[in-house]
This record gives structure tokens, C-alpha cells and sequence, in this order.
């Protein structure tokens, strides 16, 4: 058993007498540890639709005290026990949290089938881009953090939403990573072709379809970033996925 807030535990159990008994407590040790609770949480994007996800709260959170965010992509599970987030790459929630930074961790819209109706079209990265946006609305009018002080983690495929954002957004970021992920790209579409790299710009980019790319790919849109970005990426090869933003923001300082 599990939850957001509660660490894994093994039970067994006699469903004909209707007793249960702790078999194993997987982590022990973290009975000398304090997490900061997890509140499941639903706001609206920015462009209306529903979005559900997962905030950690400071250990010494206090009402009415407004703290710096990080927002976090990927996914939120309620059943699952995440100290990081979904994956242990970049994200790290409750060790941002005991530092006194709220953390969200942003989830799918509450109707999934219709995040998958923009899966692979140019408007994925704007839907997401909306999500983050109305998390920033959603969270200041509840009072509970400094929208001057908003950060965000993008590993994956949120690297380009991530990235989409800070190169399309109106709203202001205080920092960001981007790690190991896919960013929609011209240099990565040319190193590693796929048609991910098509789908999301909305056709090649070569000929008519060029002019989509130069809109929707945040590669083509650094002039645009004003956010300090973190740029991480593993192997011998990794540093060419992440090379297009190092070079071209190096070349806009």
C-alpha cells in the first residue's frame, strides 16, 4: 500500500477473518525523516481545459506566506510515493520542497483522451504551455507563492514543452533545466530524424512547411528566451541534443 503521502508498505491479509497485519516496511529509516505533504490539486489552463497534478508543500509550511515554485512535468500518479517525481532525472520535489520551494508536479488533463487529441500536432507544446501558465495563475490567487519566483524542469519529452514555453510565453520564469529529452529541433531532426520532429512543426522543414517551424520550434525562437536555462544531457553523444540551445543562446549573450 501507498500513496502520495505515504511510503510503500506490504500487507498481508485473511479476507475470510478480515484481518490485515504489516508484513514489511520497505523504508524505515524514513520514520526520521519529515516530508512535506502532497495535495492533490486541479486547475484550469490557460486556454480552458482541466489539468490535475500533485503539489508538495514546504515541511514548514506556513498559511499565508508565499513561496518560491517549481513546476515539474512528466506526470502525477496519487497512489504512487514520489520523492523526486516520476523519474529521479532532474526532478527533485521533496529535497526542493525542505528548502521552502513548493513544487508542482504537473499531471494530464482530467480528460486524457483529450490531451491525446493534440499528441504529435503543433499545438501539443501550446496546450502544455497552458497548463504551466494557468498553474502559475492557479496557485497565485490561492495566495500561495511569489509568481516573480517560478521555475521549471523539463526531462524528456517535456524538454519541449518546456522549451516551447520560455520561447512562446508571456509570463516571466525565473530559471529552468532542460535534460535529456526530445526538443522538437532542426540540429536534432537532422542528427536523429523521426517524425516527432515533423508532427509537432507541422510538416518538414524544407519548402512550405518551413514557415511552421520557424513559428513553433523553440530552436528557432531563442531571441525570445529571457530565463537563465540549465542544460543537461548524458552520454558521448548527449551534449549534441541539448547543442542548439547551448550554441545559440552562447551566441545571443
Amino acid at each position: 500500500e501507498e500513496d502520495s503521502n505515504t511510503p510503500p508498505r506490504i500487507f498481508v491479509s485473511d479476507t475470510k477473518k478480515h484481518r490485515r497485519a504489516l508484513l514489511l516496511d520497505l523504508n524505515p529509516q524514513f520514520g526520521q525523516l519529515q516530508f512535506g505533504k502532497v495535495e492533490s490539486v486541479s486547475w484550469k489552463a490557460t486556454d480552458g481545459h482541466e489539468v490535475v497534478g500533485g503539489l508538495y508543500l514546504p515541511p514548514d509550511y506556513t498559511s499565508g506566506n508565499r513561496y518560491p515554485l517549481v513546476i515539474q512535468t512528466h506526470g502525477f500518479r496519487k497512489d504512487r510515493f514520489w520523492i523526486d517525481g516520476p523519474w529521479s532525472s532532474a526532478f527533485a520535489a521533496q529535497p526542493l520542497a525542505a528548502k521552502g520551494i513548493v513544487v508542482l508536479q504537473v499531471g494530464n488533463a482530467s480528460d486524457l483522451a483529450e490531451d491525446l487529441k493534440y499528441s504529435n500536432t503543433p499545438e501539443e507544446g501550446q496546450r502544455q504551455m497552458a497548463a504551466y501558465e494557468g498553474a502559475v495563475d492557479y496557485l497565485d490567487e490561492r495566495g500561495l507563492i511569489d509568481r516573480s519566483h517560478v521555475g521549471l524542469i523539463g526531462f524528456s519529452r517535456t524538454v519541449f514543452y518546456v522549451e516551447y514555453t520560455l520561447t512562446h510565453s508571456k509570463y516571466s520564469f525565473g530559471a529552468a533545466t532542460v535534460a535529456d529529452g526530445f526538443d522538437g529541433g532542426y540540429m536534432n531532426y537532422l542528427l536523429w530524424p523521426g517524425p516527432d520532429f515533423v508532427h509537432v512543426n507541422g510538416g518538414p522543414p524544407f519548402g512550405s512547411t518551413l514557415t511552421s517551424w520557424l513559428t513553433n520550434s523553440p530552436g528557432f525562437n531563442l531571441d525570445k528566451v529571457r530565463t537563465p536555462v540549465r542544460i543537461e544531457y548524458y552520454g558521448p553523444a548527449g551534449f549534441l541534443e541539448g547543442w542548439q540551445w547551448f550554441s545559440g543562446l552562447s551566441l545571443l549573450e
